[in-house]
């Protein structure tokens, strides 16, 4: 059976695929002179500052601990589900001035 490529006419030249085509339409490579460099932008200078001062700080805040232990003793731990929802939300809402002035 014989299939015929409707994109091309009987007689029409053929162009070869091979190393000698892709010679032909390659980009040349520009090449240049020097060492490489990096800037860095200024909020990556500072997301790395951020990142290094982080990891400076011990993962247990000893003095934290303490305090919840010392409030566990004294049964004060838990009971005003109120309050520790009003701390939780106070913690991470970042207040909002209309008034940048």
């Amino acid at each position: 059976m014989k299939v015929d490529n409707p994109y091309t006419t009987p007689g029409s030249p053929v162009d070869l695929v091979g190393q000698d085509s892709a010679r032909r339409t390659a980009p040349k490579a520009v090449v240049t002179a020097g060492p490489d460099r990096v800037q860095l932008s200024g909020d990556l200078r500072l997301a790395k500052a951020a990142v290094q001062a982080a990891n400076t700080q011990p993962e247990i805040r000893q003095d934290a601990v303490n305090r919840a232990k010392a409030l566990l003793e004294r049964d004060e731990l838990g009971h005003d589900v109120d309050r520790l929802a009003d701390a939780m939300l106070a913690a991470l809402t970042i207040p909002y001035d209309d008034d940048p002035a």
